[in-house]
């Protein structure tokens, strides 16, 4: 039952690597923006020459940003990424769960793989917004 709750402080984003042993759940992320994703086009439509309208399903990959305090541990998680990464040479596939209790969803997000990067957490008057991008294969959403 909806109660007109929009707290996004109460949401648990878990991440998996496989391949790298990395489980766990993302802490302290940004107070202002926490993770986003832009919106995706879901079908490509053309007009015929007689004004018919045809439309056709799209799939799209989805980029999405979690940003950090540059005080936050989780950061660790997306080094460790990044470093394997360059080491191998390879490319390490992510999997994800977000819970949003508030809105009764949770969101399974696989195929990820780590998409922007920043090497160096941005330093001006204080330690500033650490942010990553994953550009994930498909993002599917079921109440809870």
């Amino acid at each position: 039952m909806f109660n007109n709750n929009i707290t996004s402080a109460n949401s648990i984003f878990r991440v998996l690597v496989p391949a790298l042993g990395i489980s766990t759940t993302l802490e302290n992320y940004s107070a202002d923006s926490m993770f986003v994703t832009d919106s995706i086009e879901v079908s490509q439509n053309i007009v015929g020459a007689d004004g018919q309208k045809s439309s056709g399903f799209i799939f799209n990959l989805i980029d999405q940003t979690i940003d950090f305090p540059a005080s936050s541990r989780s950061i660790e998680v997306f080094e460790t990424i990044y470093n394997a990464q360059l080491l191998s040479r390879d490319i390490y596939t992510i999997q994800a769960d977000i819970t949003i209790s508030s809105v009764h969803r949770n969101y399974v997000l696989t195929n990820g793989t780590l998409l922007r990067y920043m090497p160096i957490i941005p330093a001006r008057r204080t330690l500033d917004t650490f942010s990553v991008t994953i550009n994930w294969g498909n993002v599917i959403v079921t109440p809870i």
